[in-house]
């Protein structure tokens, strides 16, 4: 009794002097309880966390005959996506024919994206681009293939050397297309003409047929000279040696046309009561008294200058030199030129002109050609298909005017066909023998 008593005092004395400190002391307990709270709460969730880790951790144990079934099926997967590869148009080797077959491990087994490998095309990469592997390979586009090569081979079908172009990459009409010869018709040329043309070469070789008389000259061919010069300051633009000269029709035009412009060009000569001094002197155009000689053509002229009361060569004169500039202008060409003594068999004279037409004179002039070497060069080197072309400025109208001349050999018999271009209308062809076995065409374009 007194014990329990005395218990309850003790526990009174407790109650009270806690009572009494419970002012002083309720802050720190209640930070003792919180602390005490938050210790409890941090040790749950580190015991919640430890087990759930141990619950997600925990995995069953893997049988060995998964492993092998998985290992099986990731080797067949690896196999087909190879064969696959292998079997795609791209896989095959694109080597030309003729070059040597890359022999390492084909490229296009390797992806296209990761690894970059010259026999995959692309738009950036040229046709011929040198694959990284020392032995060189030209690439060619999957889609020029060539038909016979099999998919999966990487070995050329044919190693003999061909045309690596394959025939379906070339785009229609590129191919390189000899052109089409030009279609031809013949001109039935007689024989006989062979030695009356503007280019005939007669010598002792080749004599041409002349008249007994002047007077049995064909008139449609031949004029007399005298009265048919023109005049400047109203006197003649030559004087004759005398006044039976005659010439040849064509020829008498252009030696007009070339004296008359001479005096204009050049102011021309003095004036005397008779004759001017220095005035042009037609010494002989013709002479049928020698058949070998090509005077006896109309085409031939000698000029000398008159020098009261003596004449002089052009050369000895002054103020000729025009006339060796622009002669080819009105087709006359001189005849012995200095320098051609051998190839013309005659000495130099810079008084004897020829008429041979304008399209040939100028085209000796540019070639640097006598007559005989003119003619050679036709014979050897100009036919209907490959025609020597001569363009120049008429000197009347001054427009450009082209030609195209060619030989042709005479045929046996009476005439000779001769081709010409078959839309080339008749007046646009002249025809003149060479004086010996053929004829030279001449062609206005």
């Amino acid at each position: 009794m007194s014990y329990e008593n005395n218990n309850n005092n003790s526990r009174e004395f407790d109650f009270e002097r806690e009572n009494r400190s419970s002012s002083t002391t309720s802050r720190e307990a209640n930070r003792y309880r919180k602390n005490q709270q938050m210790q409890k709460n941090e040790t749950r969730s580190a015991q919640h966390s430890s087990s759930a880790v141990s619950v997600g951790m925990t995995k069953p144990p893997i049988k060995p005959s998964f492993i092998i079934a998985a290992v099986t099926i990731f080797l067949v997967v690896v196999i087909s996506v190879i064969f696959i590869i292998r079997s795609l148009p791209d896989s095959v080797d694109t080597t030309p024919s003729g070059t040597t077959p890359v022999t390492t491990t084909p490229a296009p087994t390797t992806p296209a994206p990761t690894t970059p490998a010259p026999t995959t095309p692309a738009p950036t990469t040229p046709a011929n681009t040198t694959p990284a592997t020392t032995t060189p390979a030209t690439t060619t586009p999957a889609t020029t293939t060539p038909a016979d090569t099999v998919p999966g081979d990487t070995t050329p079908a044919d190693t003999t050397p061909v045309d690596t172009t394959p025939a379906e990459t070339t785009p229609a009409g590129t191919e390189p297309v000899t052109p089409p010869a030009p279609a031809l018709r013949d001109v039935v040329y007689p024989n006989s003409s062979l030695k009356t043309g503007l280019l005939a070469m007669i010598n002792a070789s080749n004599p041409v047929s002349v008249p007994a008389t002047m007077e049995e000259l064909d008139p449609e061919r031949y004029c007399l000279l005298y009265g048919k010069l023109s005049k400047v300051d109203d006197k003649r633009v030559a004087a004759l040696r005398d006044s039976s000269i005659m010439i040849e029709r064509t020829t008498h035009g252009a030696l007009d046309a070339m004296l008359s412009d001479f005096i204009v060009a050049t102011g021309g000569f003095k004036a005397d009561t008779a004759v001017r001094v220095g005035q042009p002197l037609l010494f002989k155009t013709i002479d049928i008294s020698d058949p070998t000689s090509e005077f006896a053509l109309g085409t031939v002229v000698h000029f000398k200058v008159w020098n009261d009361p003596t004449t002089l060569t052009l050369s000895e004169a002054d103020g000729y030199e025009w006339l060796y500039e622009h002669a080819h202008e009105y087709g006359f060409v001189l005849r012995y030129p200095e320098g051609k003594e051998e190839i013309t068999g005659e000495q130099y004279n810079d008084g004897i002109f020829r008429y041979v037409g304008v399209p040939h004179a100028t085209a000796m002039h540019n070639l640097e050609m006598c007559y005989e070497e003119y003619l050679a060069a036709l014979k050897t080197t100009y036919t209907v298909e490959n025609p020597y072309q001569v363009a120049y400025e008429n000197v009347d109208t001054g427009e450009l005017e082209s030609y195209l001349i060619y030989y042709v050999s005479a045929a046996d018999g009476d005439n000779t066909n001769i081709p010409v271009y078959a839309e080339t209308e008749d007046a646009a062809i002249a025809i003149t023998g060479d004086g010996t076995n053929g004829f030279i065409v001449t062609i206005t374009e």
